[in-house]
């Protein structure tokens, strides 16, 4: 369980010795700080469904980056110690955290879907650390929606209890004679890095980034629908980063707004679009 995840205030908290000469200059997630609904803020979670929302551009899915990239789960969709993740977390070459946010999490493994995003193709080539999935999203053949509904079905299974969640956090790289003495320290280090920060015993966390993307509208209601069913978020933390009108009025969702007074303006824009179409209805009626 992800229990809160907290941005720095000022500038210099995204400075660090990065790079090779490890001079203090900014660091690679130094952009957060020109975020105003983001810079300072700690976002707290709750189990069962969480649902972010605000305008574009207020940081939803960099909420939900934030907590992927820190218990190792943007790269493949599951939590994994890899090299590419470690030389995510350190300025190379040394051992500093680039990461300027902190996580308050229980240290379980969690799974991470963004449906626009393909896994195991970096950069047009296959990463070798998800070599099958590159393969697999290779071969792939579809349309837009078709490619993302596949890409989240696996969090969906999930979801409903059709797929069971990984039960630890897979380590691809570990310690070893090996290995120079410089890796071993960072593995070191990244071991205490995912320890957990509160007592383990909450439910395991799934964050979804957009899942409507691409789909259709009766798809859009089809997945929408699962979500308004409590049943399925007994047992896990959903955390879900959303534009869909559908998700809106689910009585058992947390609903964590960017931007203050969002939620009002969506019902809002909602009711009004209902309004004119009953009025363009009745006028209907009327004419005929």
């Amino acid at each position: 369980m992800i229990e809160s995840v907290a941005f720095p205030q000022k500038k210099s908290d995204y400075l660090g010795p990065f790079g090779r000469r490890g001079k203090e200059s900014p660091g690679p997630y130094s952009f957060i700080v020109d975020i105003k609904s983001v810079r300072g803020k700690t976002f707290r979670f709750k189990p069962g469904l969480n649902i972010l929302v605000g305008p574009n551009g207020t940081g939803k899915s960099t909420v939900l980056r934030a907590c992927a990239l820190s218990l190792a789960a943007m790269q493949g969709g599951v939590s994994a110690v890899t090299e590419n993740w470690l030389r995510e977390l350190f300025s190379f070459p040394g051992e500093a955290i680039m990461f300027p946010w902190s996580v308050v999490h229980d240290g379980q493994p969690i799974l991470f879907c963004d449906p626009r995003e393909t896994i195991g193709i970096t950069g047009g080539a296959f990463d070798n650390d998800f070599f099958k999935a590159g393969v697999l999203s290779a071969l792939s053949r579809g349309s837009t929606g078709e490619l993302s509904l596949r890409r989240i079905s696996d969090c969906i299974k999930a979801v409903k209890g059709e797929m069971q969640m990984p039960s630890r956090i897979e380590w691809r790289m570990e310690k070893s004679a090996f290995i120079n003495d410089a890796w071993n320290v960072r593995l070191e280090k990244a071991e205490e890095y995912l320890a957990a920060n509160i007592p383990l015993g909450g439910p395991q966390t799934i964050l979804l980034d957009e899942p409507e993307s691409c789909l259709s509208i009766p798809l859009q209601a089809r997945l929408w629908s699962l979500f308004y069913d409590a049943d399925y978020f007994k047992n896990l933390q959903v955390v879900v980063a959303t534009h869909s009108p559908f998700a809106f009025g689910i009585a058992h969702a947390n609903y964590i707004e960017l931007e203050r007074g969002y939620l009002d303006e969506c019902q809002r824009s909602i009711a009004c679009l209902r309004e004119r179409s009953t009025t363009h209805d009745q006028l209907m009626t009327q004419l005929i």
